[in-house]
Protein backbone atom coordinates (compact mmCIF):
# COMPACT_ATOMS: atom_id res chain seq x y z
CA UNK A 1 0.00 0.00 0.00
CA UNK A 2 0.97 3.34 -0.75
CA UNK A 3 4.41 2.43 -2.30
CA UNK A 4 6.45 5.83 -3.19
CA UNK A 5 10.34 4.81 -4.29
CA UNK A 6 12.85 6.38 -6.80
CA UNK A 7 16.11 4.50 -7.71
CA UNK A 8 18.57 6.50 -9.61
CA UNK A 9 20.24 5.04 -12.75
CA UNK A 10 22.81 2.64 -11.39
CA UNK A 11 21.79 1.92 -7.99
CA UNK A 12 20.38 -1.14 -6.69
CA UNK A 13 17.84 -1.61 -4.13
CA UNK A 14 15.64 -4.56 -2.39
CA UNK A 15 11.88 -4.97 -1.33
CA UNK A 16 11.93 -6.76 1.87
CA UNK A 17 9.06 -8.18 3.89
CA UNK A 18 7.54 -11.23 5.43
CA UNK A 19 5.62 -13.58 2.67
CA UNK A 20 2.73 -12.56 1.31
CA UNK A 21 3.91 -8.54 2.00
CA UNK A 22 2.97 -7.21 -1.50
CA UNK A 23 7.14 -7.75 -2.45
CA UNK A 24 6.14 -9.88 -5.64
CA UNK A 25 2.53 -7.89 -6.51
CA UNK A 26 4.31 -4.70 -6.29
CA UNK A 27 7.24 -5.69 -8.69
CA UNK A 28 4.30 -7.22 -11.20
CA UNK A 29 3.02 -3.94 -11.02
CA UNK A 30 5.47 -2.27 -11.97
CA UNK A 31 6.01 -4.29 -14.58
CA UNK A 32 2.45 -3.77 -15.74
CA UNK A 33 1.92 -8.19 -15.24
CA UNK A 34 -0.71 -6.84 -12.98
CA UNK A 35 -2.88 -3.76 -13.05
CA UNK A 36 -2.94 -0.85 -10.15
CA UNK A 37 -5.64 -0.03 -8.31
CA UNK A 38 -4.42 3.42 -8.04
CA UNK A 39 -1.08 5.19 -8.98
CA UNK A 40 1.07 5.08 -11.73
CA UNK A 41 4.56 3.86 -12.68
CA UNK A 42 6.71 6.48 -13.98
CA UNK A 43 10.92 4.68 -15.41
CA UNK A 44 13.14 7.78 -16.31
CA UNK A 45 10.54 10.50 -15.81
CA UNK A 46 8.11 8.81 -18.25
CA UNK A 47 4.47 7.69 -17.22
CA UNK A 48 4.54 4.19 -18.10
CA UNK A 49 0.37 4.23 -17.87
CA UNK A 50 0.62 5.92 -21.47
CA UNK A 51 2.84 3.34 -23.07
CA UNK A 52 2.00 -0.41 -24.66
CA UNK A 53 3.58 -2.85 -21.96
CA UNK A 54 5.97 -4.40 -25.31
CA UNK A 55 7.28 -0.64 -25.62
CA UNK A 56 8.05 -0.24 -22.01
CA UNK A 57 8.93 -3.45 -21.16
CA UNK A 58 11.30 -3.26 -24.56
CA UNK A 59 14.40 -1.95 -22.16
CA UNK A 60 13.40 -3.83 -18.86
CA UNK A 61 15.14 -7.22 -18.04
CA UNK A 62 13.03 -9.38 -15.61
CA UNK A 63 14.08 -12.37 -13.71
CA UNK A 64 11.06 -13.61 -11.92
CA UNK A 65 10.53 -15.46 -8.79
CA UNK A 66 9.68 -18.69 -10.68
CA UNK A 67 11.98 -19.41 -13.93
CA UNK A 68 10.22 -18.26 -17.08
CA UNK A 69 12.08 -20.28 -19.25
CA UNK A 70 10.97 -22.51 -22.68
CA UNK A 71 11.77 -26.09 -21.40
CA UNK A 72 12.78 -27.27 -25.35
CA UNK A 73 15.10 -24.17 -26.31
CA UNK A 74 18.71 -24.32 -25.10
CA UNK A 75 20.12 -21.72 -23.07
CA UNK A 76 21.72 -20.18 -26.43
CA UNK A 77 18.40 -19.81 -27.41
CA UNK A 78 16.78 -18.35 -24.99
CA UNK A 79 19.25 -15.52 -24.62
CA UNK A 80 19.18 -14.98 -28.46
CA UNK A 81 15.47 -14.57 -28.30
CA UNK A 82 15.69 -11.96 -25.48
CA UNK A 83 18.47 -9.99 -26.79
CA UNK A 84 16.91 -9.73 -29.85
CA UNK A 85 13.38 -8.62 -28.09
CA UNK A 86 15.80 -5.69 -26.55
CA UNK A 87 16.89 -5.04 -29.76
CA UNK A 88 20.86 -6.49 -30.05
CA UNK A 89 21.42 -6.21 -33.60
CA UNK A 90 21.59 -9.41 -35.72
CA UNK A 91 25.58 -9.36 -36.08
CA UNK A 92 26.10 -9.02 -32.55
CA UNK A 93 23.64 -11.87 -31.16
CA UNK A 94 26.38 -14.14 -30.64
CA UNK A 95 28.67 -12.11 -29.07
CA UNK A 96 26.01 -10.97 -26.65
CA UNK A 97 24.81 -14.51 -25.61
CA UNK A 98 28.29 -16.32 -25.36
CA UNK A 99 28.93 -13.43 -22.87
CA UNK A 100 26.12 -13.55 -20.63
CA UNK A 101 26.84 -17.27 -20.79
CA UNK A 102 30.52 -17.20 -19.49
CA UNK A 103 29.22 -14.40 -16.81
CA UNK A 104 26.74 -16.82 -14.89
CA UNK A 105 28.64 -19.93 -15.55
CA UNK A 106 26.60 -21.49 -18.09
CA UNK A 107 29.14 -21.75 -21.09
CA UNK A 108 29.02 -25.75 -21.17
CA UNK A 109 25.17 -25.68 -20.86
CA UNK A 110 24.28 -23.43 -23.46
CA UNK A 111 23.83 -25.74 -25.77
CA UNK A 112 21.14 -28.28 -23.81
CA UNK A 113 17.68 -27.62 -24.00
CA UNK A 114 16.85 -25.61 -20.82
CA UNK A 115 13.97 -28.47 -19.25
CA UNK A 116 17.14 -30.69 -18.77
CA UNK A 117 18.70 -27.86 -16.58
CA UNK A 118 18.90 -28.24 -12.72
CA UNK A 119 17.06 -25.90 -10.87
CA UNK A 120 19.89 -23.54 -9.77
CA UNK A 121 21.32 -23.57 -13.59
CA UNK A 122 17.66 -22.22 -14.51
CA UNK A 123 17.86 -19.43 -12.13
CA UNK A 124 21.30 -18.72 -13.74
CA UNK A 125 19.92 -18.47 -16.92
CA UNK A 126 17.10 -16.82 -15.62
CA UNK A 127 19.68 -13.85 -14.10
CA UNK A 128 21.32 -13.44 -17.24
CA UNK A 129 17.91 -13.52 -19.18
CA UNK A 130 17.45 -10.03 -17.13
CA UNK A 131 20.60 -8.52 -17.67
CA UNK A 132 21.53 -9.52 -21.83
CA UNK A 133 20.88 -7.18 -24.59
CA UNK A 134 22.27 -4.11 -21.31
CA UNK A 135 18.17 -3.39 -20.63
CA UNK A 136 17.91 0.25 -18.60
CA UNK A 137 16.28 -1.70 -15.71
CA UNK A 138 16.74 -4.93 -14.14
CA UNK A 139 13.75 -6.07 -11.95
CA UNK A 140 14.51 -9.36 -9.86
CA UNK A 141 12.62 -10.88 -7.67
CA UNK A 142 14.51 -13.62 -5.19
CA UNK A 143 17.58 -14.42 -7.66
CA UNK A 144 19.10 -16.35 -5.26
CA UNK A 145 16.46 -18.65 -4.49
CA UNK A 146 17.72 -22.50 -5.23
CA UNK A 147 21.42 -21.67 -5.23
CA UNK A 148 24.06 -22.62 -3.21
CA UNK A 149 26.54 -20.43 -1.01
CA UNK A 150 28.87 -20.30 -3.98
CA UNK A 151 26.68 -19.83 -6.44
CA UNK A 152 24.74 -16.64 -4.45
CA UNK A 153 28.23 -15.31 -4.12
CA UNK A 154 28.85 -15.09 -8.11
CA UNK A 155 25.08 -13.97 -8.59
CA UNK A 156 26.19 -11.20 -6.12
CA UNK A 157 29.62 -10.32 -8.47
CA UNK A 158 27.43 -10.27 -11.88
CA UNK A 159 24.68 -8.38 -10.57
CA UNK A 160 27.39 -5.86 -9.39
CA UNK A 161 29.10 -5.84 -12.16
CA UNK A 162 25.70 -5.49 -14.44
CA UNK A 163 24.89 -2.13 -12.19
CA UNK A 164 28.50 -0.45 -12.96
CA UNK A 165 26.96 -0.40 -16.26
CA UNK A 166 26.33 -1.74 -20.27
CA UNK A 167 28.10 -5.11 -20.06
CA UNK A 168 28.40 -4.98 -24.12
CA UNK A 169 26.41 -8.18 -24.24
Amino acid sequence: RDLCLGVRRGECFALLGTNGAGKTTSLSVLLRRVGATRGRVFIEGSDMSHRSAEEMLSGVGFCPQANALFDELTGREVLRFYASVRGVPRGDLERYVSVWGDKVGLSEHMDRPCGKYSGGNKRKLSLAVAFVGDPHLSVLDEPSAGLDPAARRAMWRVISEAKAGPQGG
